[in-house]
């Protein structure tokens, strides 16, 4: 099971996701049950994270499933 905290500033929700007996890591995408907003979790017995919808690192392809990393920003900084 992955215990964590809602990444959504301002809101004090606890992500609770069971692990199962599936192939780790494992990405899902669920709502927050406190604030409603959308969340990606990565499921991992070593490394789990939460992410908001904006900042989840992946672009998804939803007829596939497949996910892909996000380019980083063009342009200086």
């Amino acid at each position: 099971m992955v215990i964590g905290s809602c990444p959504y500033d301002g809101c004090d929700g606890i992500v609770w996701q069971g692990v199962g007996d599936v192939p780790l890591p494992k990405f899902v995408k669920h709502d927050c049950e406190d604030c409603g907003r959308t969340i990606w979790t990565k499921l991992s017995r070593i490394d789990p994270e939460s992410w908001t919808e904006e900042d989840f690192p992946f672009d998804v392809d939803e007829e596939t499933k497949q996910l892909t990393p996000k380019s980083a920003p063009k342009g200086g900084a």
